[in-house]
């Protein structure tokens, strides 16, 4: 049913206005036309939102992928379909999107019934991920019926929610370290203000955790967005819009911590320039780009991603990296129709008698019965035991009746049924008719007190409402001079136009007319202005000039800047003459929009100022002053440059005249923001610079090969148990090794040993730098000759951190010290520093080869 908004005081009086003996069926009062109604239920609508987390690049998969979307949210309403009107999913994996065979798994719930779920999510064995974090999901739909709208809390009405987060992503080895990533989709009905409908809102809200960049080079790129990015796709069923909730978002670039670039949103791929020393870098960056698809009724738009990324590193002519990194891919729609959706039904009025009134008396034989009841509906009336006589309620929700025969003097009863409700008799009325008591008419105006009770004017006063006219003369009609209808006896101005009905008489226009020529001035106006009201021809509608106001600053501010721009409205096309105080006054130009601005010219000085604006559109001279404060800061003294204020350094104890207090290669202020002392060289005092550390010693590199830089707040950046300047400089390891067989034997020692501080494996033995250069106990008996020796225990053997194969022997320091290709022997030990640990006259790995044992002669 048509949701219809009735002032049931107003419209009641209208009704009641008149008599059998007068035009008052003729009577109607003017009132605005009704809005578009809404659709009532059952209404089409849909909605749709969707969100994955993370695209994994294709081109780092081993599979024909478009893309693998890490985390996926969606939720959609369909009001039309036979079931499952509403749909809310989380999953691991976008099933749409993958290329590659991974397991799927999601949470996901219809409605209606309504219903929730939670959980967490399986995790994906890619290749390309150096880790993940738990992916979870949390699900609701909420869908009554075709006919009936979920509650609405706070003006909404929730239909389906999804929510899925990861809780960090590593690609590689430190390419790309994505913190927590997640995305809430929502589809949702949206009560409008006022107009009783509600529009169709879909919505997705990604937040994006900080994401590090070749996190090994130099102290790496970290970019990092500023805000939640939410999108949202609204229809009202006449427009559908899309777009951006928050655009004022930014991505912030850090370099070793230090920001270096800011880039806004919706501006499209960006160049960052990037300095990490001896590497190569391209960087650029996209934010929160969306793409407006909505077509008439339909809001529809989506985002690429919320943060796009496309890296390009290399060192010494070696790719480092090559990503294209989509975080938040995003989609958005919605569809409602005409008019919106009315999910707040109006129950049918009720059937109401309002005349005569009950237990009362009358000597009118035929009084008129009035009432009220649902706009267009049917209502049933019955006196007594007569014929039931059908009665139509009009638009305005009031309806009468007239007997067309007296009714005998006596008692009567009137009985009324509306069809709207079906609910059998709505109202009953008993009353009395006494037609040897003549009627009385105290206040003389023509009209009985109790046809006066039923119009609800005064019977003492002949002029209720004031306006010249009396009131029997306002219900019969006879005091409207234009065309005789009756006008209102409880409204002095019955047409609203400015003129009482009695003015309405002396310059004859019609009182329940606003605009009785037409031509667009209500009448009440063109006699204020001097026109015709009855003349269209000279309608000229009055403006009142826009007020002249200033909007900023405001009054009372505090401003940092000495040239402040000065804004305010006014009327458009108008000049306005702006005074700074006691300079000399400037005219500024008011735009077509309302709007004028104005930057003085010199600097202001440190203190308060006035500012006094005059439109001279109105004439009415000074229409606004702003009083404000400008204190100008002043900028702090960095004398060497290193971003660090003067001040600041004497308290940190850095020299502000020396960028690089302690010399080791970084200034004072990238130390600072990397952590580390500016006042000593080597802060985790492992025996090499920080500024080395961070610019990266060409020994670090990593196990997947790529170019790094040691920690210089760990001393040892790789965990072997050497620190990073032990494997930089060199550790010198005493032990004597002989690469051949037999006699004489030529003994030769490891020496000098630099080993790579990123990989506590330097030459990819499975022995630790630390375990090889400190050495390995073996405890293993060797059976030689006895010319040879005899029996002997192999003890602590150190061996080179370089060469996986110290002894030249064919097997690898592992093999030997744990006896892993000695398998049919027992697994028995060999000598990494003995090519020929039995002195049998062949190398271990060869005995090994012959199915001999290298650890036993003969």
């Amino acid at each position: 049913m048509p949701h219809t908004t009735v002032r049931r005081g107003r419209l009641v009086r209208a009704a009641l206005l008149g008599t059998a003996a007068t035009t008052a069926a003729a009577f109607a009062v003017a009132l605005p036309s009704p809005s578009v109604n809404a659709a009532p239920l059952p209404a089409e609508f849909s909605g749709s939102a969707h969100a994955d987390l993370i695209d994994l690049p294709a081109d780092l998969l081993d599979a024909a992928a478009a893309r693998v979307p890490v985390g996926h949210s969606a939720t959609a309403v369909d009001s039309a379909a036979a079931s499952g009107n509403v749909t809310a999913a989380a999953a691991n994996v976008d099933a749409d999107l993958i290329g590659i065979p991974v397991t799927l798994d999601d949470i996901s719930v219809t409605a209606p019934p309504s219903a929730s779920d939670a959980g967490t999510l399986l995790p994906l064995d890619l290749p390309v991920l150096a880790s993940l974090g738990v992916i979870s999901g949390e699900v609701e739909a909420d869908y009554v019926s075709a006919t009936e709208c979920p509650t609405a809390i706070g003006g909404e009405r929730l239909l389906g929610r999804s929510t899925t987060s990861v809780a960090g992503l590593g690609l590689l080895d430190g390419v790309a370290n994505i913190g927590a990533v997640q995305a809430t989709t929502t589809t949702k009905l949206v009560d409008a203000d006022g107009d009783g409908a509600s529009d169709v809102v879909s919505e997705t809200s990604t937040t994006v955790g900080d994401i590090r960049l070749l996190a090994n080079v130099a102290g790496g790129i970290t970019v990092r967005v500023s805000d939640a990015v939410v999108t949202r796709a609204t229809s009202d069923g006449s427009t559908g819009t899309a777009g951006l909730v928050n655009s004022n978002l930014t991505a912030q670039v850090l370099v070793a911590g230090v920001p270096i670039a800011t880039v806004p949103a919706g501006t499209g791929m960006v160049n960052v320039p990037i300095n990490l020393g001896v590497a190569s870098v391209t960087l650029r960056i996209g934010l929160a780009n969306f793409a407006d698809a909505s077509d008439g009724a339909t809001g529809e738009g989506s985002l690429d991603a919320v943060l796009r990324i496309h890296l390009n590193a290399t060192l010494l002519g070696n790719t480092l990296a090559n990503l294209d990194l989509a975080v938040g891919p995003a989609h958005v729609e919605a569809t409602a129709p005409e008019g919106g959706i009315e999910c707040d039904v109006v129950a049918p009025a009720d059937t109401v008698i309002t005349a005569p009134a009950d237990g009362s008396t009358t000597g009118d034989a035929t009084p008129t019965i009035t009432g009220t009841g649902e706009p267009g509906s049917t209502v049933t009336l019955t006196i007594d035991d007569q014929d039931p006589v059908q009665v139509v309620v009009d638009e305005d929700g009031n309806w009468r009746h007239t007997p067309a025969t007296a009714l005998a003097d006596g008692e009567h009863t009137v009985t009324a049924d509306g069809d709207a409700d079906g609910a059998g008799v709505d109202d009953t009325v008993t009353f009395t008719i006494d037609s040897t008591t003549p009627p009385v008419d105290t206040d003389g105006d023509g009209l009985t007190d109790d046809e006066e009770a039923i119009y609800g004017t005064d019977p003492t006063n002949p002029d209720t409402d004031g306006d010249g006219i009396d009131d029997g003369d306002e219900v019969t009609g006879a005091g409207n001079e234009y065309d005789g209808r009756p006008t209102d006896p409880l409204e002095a101005d019955t047409d609203g136009d400015g003129l009482e009905d009695g003015e309405e008489n002396t310059h004859g226009t019609d009182p329940n007319n606003a605009d009785t020529d037409g031509g667009g001035v209500n009448d009440g106006d063109e006699v204020a202005n001097g026109t015709d009201p009855l003349d269209p021809a000279d309608d000229q509608p009055v403006v009142t000039p826009a007020d002249t106001v200033i909007t900023a600053p405001t009054d009372g501010a505090t401003v940092t800047d000495p040239t402040p721009t000065i804004t305010g409205t006014g009327e458009p096309g108008s000049t306005v003459t702006l005074t700074v105080d006691d300079q000399e006054p400037v005219e500024v130009e008011v735009d077509q929009d309302g709007n004028w601005t104005h930057t003085p010219t010199t600097d202001l000085t440190d203190g308060e100022h006035t500012i006094t604006v005059d439109g001279d559109a109105n004439g009415t001279g000074e229409d606004d002053t702003v009083t404000f404060t400008v204190q100008v800061p002043t900028a702090p003294t960095d004398t060497d440059g290193d971003g660090v204020p003067d001040d600041e350094e004497q308290q940190n104890g850095t020299d502000p005249n020396n960028p690089d207090t302690d010399g080791d290669g970084l200034n004072d202020g990238a130390e600072t923001s990397a952590g580390t002392d500016p006042t000593n060289p080597d802060t985790d005092g492992d025996g090499l610079k920080d500024g080395q550390e961070v610019f990266g010693p060409t020994a670090c590199i990593t196990p997947a090969g790529v170019a790094g830089s040691t920690d210089p707040l760990k001393p040892d950046t790789d965990g072997d148990g050497l620190t990073d300047g032990q494997e930089v400089n060199g550790v010198d390891v005493q032990q004597v090794y002989y690469t051949n067989r037999g006699k004489p034997r030529k003994a030769k020692t490891i020496g000098l040993v630099r080993t790579n501080p990123c990989n506590k494996d330097t030459d990819g033995d499975k022995l630790t730098d630390f375990q090889e250069v400190t050495g390995i106990k073996i405890g293993q008996k060797i059976v030689r000759s006895k010319a040879n020796g005899g029996k002997y225990k192999i003890k602590v053997r150190m061996t080179d951190p370089t060469r996986k194969d110290t002894d030249g022997d064919g097997l690898t320091d592992y093999q030997e010290v744990t006896g892993k290709k000695n398998k049919r022997f027992k697994s028995r030990k060999t000598d990494p520093t003995q090519a020929d640990t039995d002195w049998g006259g062949g190398r271990d790995g060869k005995e090994i080869k012959q199915k001999h044992d290298p650890s036993r002669h003969g």
